[in-house]
């Protein structure tokens, strides 16, 4: 191995850690959005949605402007099915569902998407598995379903109706996927983001700017400490983590970029328990279960 591949193997490591540290993060992001530190309710569900939507695509609207010609007019279609599920729905559906699941527990239902993904496209986009993938979601699925009834006996949630939010979200992450996998390989992943955002972002800041958002904010010292979290998750854990995850697909493989799905709910259950989130032994169990799922729908 020669200088020039050790140093873009350990490249590959530092993106790798720093992908897993930024998305283990959303999650606690979302939360201090939402909530003050004595529980006090900050940004609504929908305006942190919103926010998040917004800022990420402000910045990348310049890739967007400079790509916009050179996207076929046939990929637009499926553009809008990626802005929608990959970004759109995802954002609101885990926003509304932290407003009662703990950010660690959040992080760990995220880690669900290969499952669904797996699921989905075997049965609608002609994704070709064997039967331990298979097995795999199954497993997944009995963790997921273990955590879920673990944080209802604990009391952690007075309803099964938020975890399951966050369910729905990966699906739709799973959806985004299997319609990039499919039908949009011609254009590489920056035009994807890019494009993708744009079409849910300027709904977003139509509605931002119709229901008083700016100036909401503008008036309240503590909304705008909360803006600043929102402003964080949506620059690093949206629109900078993507664009270096692409290039870390590029200088390693794609299986080894896409592990950084054990690493995320890691770090999403280390700041709750910074944040003084509690956490039981069956959701532990389920995710363990869950990753171990995961593990088996990755193997070739």
């Amino acid at each position: 191995m020669n200088v020039s591949k050790q140093n873009e193997k350990a490249l590959s490591w530092v993106i790798f850690i720093a992908l897993a540290i930024t998305w283990g993060s959303s999650f606690i992001l979302i939360k201090k959005s939402l909530f003050a530190s004595d529980g006090t309710s900050l940004l609504s569900p929908i305006e942190v949605a919103l926010l998040r939507l917004i800022v990420a695509m402000l910045v990348l609207l310049p890739l967007f402007v400079f790509h916009i010609r050179s996207i076929p007019k046939n990929l637009w279609k499926y553009l809008v099915v990626v802005g929608i599920f990959g970004n759109g729905l995802p954002a609101f559906l885990f926003t509304y569902g932290q407003m009662q699941v703990s950010s660690s527990l959040a992080g760990i239902l995220n880690s669900i998407v290969p499952l669904f993904t797996l699921l989905l496209g075997g049965m609608f986009f002609g994704l070709k598995t064997k039967k331990h993938n298979r097995l795999g979601v199954l497993i997944g699925f009995a963790g997921t379903t273990i955590i879920i009834l673990g944080g209802r006996m604990n009391l952690q949630y007075d309803s099964l109706f938020y975890p399951f939010l966050i369910t729905l979200a990966t699906l739709c992450y799973a959806i985004s996927l299997n319609t990039i996998k499919k039908y949009l390989t011609d254009i590489n992943a920056l035009q994807i983001t890019a494009a993708a955002l744009t079409i849910v972002g300027i709904p977003a800041l139509i509605v931002a700017l119709f229901i008083g958002i700016p100036s909401k904010i503008l008036a309240d010292p503590d909304l705008q400490s909360a803006f600043g979290y929102t402003t964080i998750l949506a620059i690093f854990g949206t629109a900078i983590a993507l664009v270096f995850f692409n290039w870390l697909v590029k200088i390693s493989s794609a299986l080894f970029a896409s592990s950084v799905t054990y690493l995320i709910p890691v770090v999403a259950v280390a700041w709750g328990l910074i944040d003084y989130e509690t956490i039981s032994f069956l959701q532990v169990l389920g995710g363990a279960i869950i990753l171990y799922g995961v593990y088996l729908v990755y193997r070739k």
